[in-house]
């Protein structure tokens, strides 16, 4: 089995950037504020998918925060 590049003492995420998804919700023309968090992450961009992040790699002193748009 090939080594886990993320440091297992570190706990590293990825998830749906909130944030982003917000911005797309208002530029639909709709109200966020009426929303809750688990609607907003749920809700369909279409073939967009935004993410966010913090990793720590195995072996480095530094750690990665990474926003990512596909």
């Amino acid at each position: 089995m090939s080594p886990n590049v993320l440091n297992g003492d570190y706990d590293n995420k990825v998830e749906i950037d909130i944030e982003a998804q917000k911005k797309v919700i208002i530029t639909d023309g709709l109200e966020v504020n009426s929303m809750t968090d688990l609607e907003i992450l749920q809700y369909p961009t279409g073939d967009d998918v935004y993410l966010t992040g913090d990793v720590r790699f195995v072996d480095t002193m530094a750690s990665l925060s990474l926003t990512m748009t596909m």
